[in-house]
């Protein structure tokens, strides 16, 4: 979380100057269990939760879709970025 805390200030210092963002959470590459996949998707929703809180609109998160299933079914990858795009929607954030 402590990273997480130092990216977003960042990323506000630089959005309070008119400049767009993106952010990718690191980690959980190529998760191959349901566990590891829920623990990146829920990574990512705490992420939206900070970005959404700290910046609003004008922007990006981006991850691997690995992390999130796709190294174990399409199916799986689509639910959990599902999940994701909900919260990023809710929060006023793209997806990339």
């Amino acid at each position: 979380v402590e990273e997480c805390d130092e990216a977003i200030q960042k990323a506000k210092s630089y959005h309070q100057r008119g400049y767009n963002i993106s952010l990718e959470y690191m980690g959980g590459e190529d998760s191959l269990s349901r566990e590891k996949c829920a623990e990146s998707v829920e990574q990512n929703i705490m992420f939206l939760e900070l970005i959404g809180a700290d910046l609003g609109g004008n922007v990006n998160i981006c991850f691997d879709l690995s992390t999130i299933g796709l190294a174990i079914s399409s199916q799986l990858a689509l639910d959990n970025l599902c999940k994701i795009a909900q919260k990023a929607q809710e929060k006023g954030v793209q997806v990339i």
